[in-house]
């Protein structure tokens, strides 16, 4: 890993910003975005910069070091973990550009956040195809169906899960001062997401009756 950052460093790291994410959560809940010290704190610790190459100056981790990451600030809050995926998934754009185009946005110093439309990997990844990643061998189109499927079903599992709990919570979850209220929409904001939403049951439906994907990131 880049600069000799590890994954428990990373998550040293974000233990220290929690207070900072914690004492800004509410707020942003209120304005219904980032507060600006929290960008600030993401920003200082480099936590944008996870996909970024190292010869830019990023700390270039594998994607299971920023799975990791991005799980551990959402435990801290749900919302600047879903943040940080989005931008932080962003800087793989780096892989197409011009390598002057690229020292222009990410280079040395560079705070860039960017953003986009480009899918994520998702969280589920079975360890065939990152280990088949790693080697630099191809992912045949039935494995990268089986990730599509394991990530949509990891997905809505969980939002059942917090249903349950919300549930549970009878009226006064229903309250702003209630969590379960906050929880239940951070979930469904990745239910929502293109990569994991139930339009992905259709997709892997088609692949498995030998019909062409309708994703066009599965075969990528």
């Amino acid at each position: 890993m880049a600069h000799g950052v590890t994954c428990e460093d990373l998550l040293t790291w974000v233990q220290q910003l929690a207070p900072v994410l914690r004492a800004h959560a509410d707020q942003g809940e209120r304005e219904r975005h980032l507060m600006d010290p929290i960008v600030e704190a993401l920003q200082d610790a480099e936590l944008y910069h996870l996909l970024v190459p190292s010869t830019l100056g990023g700390l270039q981790v594998d994607p299971l070091t920023l799975y990791a990451v991005v799980e551990a600030v959402a435990r801290v809050d749900g919302s600047t973990g879903w943040c940080l995926f989005i931008n932080g998934c962003a800087p793989i754009s780096a892989a197409f550009l011009r390598d002057d185009a690229a020292e222009t946005i990410y280079g040395q110093g560079a705070r860039t956040i960017m953003a986009g439309s480009v899918y994520p990997y998702g969280r589920a990844v079975p360890q065939t195809v990152w280990g088949q990643t790693r080697r630099g061998e191809a992912v045949a189109v039935e494995e990268r169906l089986a990730f599509l499927l394991a990530a949509t079903n990891a997905t809505r599992s969980a939002a059942a899960a917090v249903e349950l709990a919300y549930t549970a919570g009878e009226g006064s979850a229903n309250y702003r001062r209630s969590p379960l209220q906050r929880h239940m929409r951070d979930m469904h904001a990745v239910t929502q997401h293109v990569s994991t939403a139930p339009r992905q049951y259709v997709t892997s439906g088609r692949m498995l009756l030998g019909l062409p994907s309708n994703h066009p990131t599965v075969l990528l």
